[in-house]
């Protein structure tokens, strides 16, 4: 496990070093529709600044949470609707795209509990119960 952590890290930092190569961050919640245009995220939410984060509970007795966020740039309408909702999703997928190399990290028991506007960034929280080891997938040689 802590391989496949070192292999993501040096795969993220990658994309840290060489920007210019970076075909940038998705998320696929659902049915939520995005504005992305790239070939293997057509129609997913394209993220900017992404993280996640484990935040305790009110009460001692309350267990911790995990907490997935990302900004974005667009109409958030129907993210809103879900955090009203209290929509619960069985996967949410977050990938990071380099040159069609994809580290791909899936979430599950998803639900979309905040939505915050700063100018003309939003900024959107996931909170989950499990989240899978990631996964690169790699294109073949061009």
């Amino acid at each position: 496990m802590r391989a496949h952590r070192l292999a993501a890290f040096a795969f993220i930092l990658s994309t840290l070093v060489a920007p210019a190569f970076a075909d940038g961050s998705f998320v696929k919640i659902g049915d939520i529709k995005g504005a992305a245009t790239e070939s293997q995220h057509n129609g997913w939410i394209q993220a900017g600044l992404w993280g996640t984060d484990t935040r305790s509970g009110r009460w001692l007795w309350s267990k911790p949470t995990n907490v997935f966020w990302f900004e974005m740039t667009g109409d958030h309408a129907a993210l809103d609707k879900a955090v009203q909702a209290k929509t619960f999703y069985d996967r949410v997928l977050f990938d990071v795209s380099i040159r069609g190399d994809i580290l791909r990290t899936t979430f599950s028991n998803v639900r979309v509990i905040a939505v915050d506007q700063t100018g003309k960034v939003g900024k959107v929280t996931l909170q989950f119960k499990k989240q899978s080891d990631q996964r690169v997938t790699f294109t073949a040689a061009r």
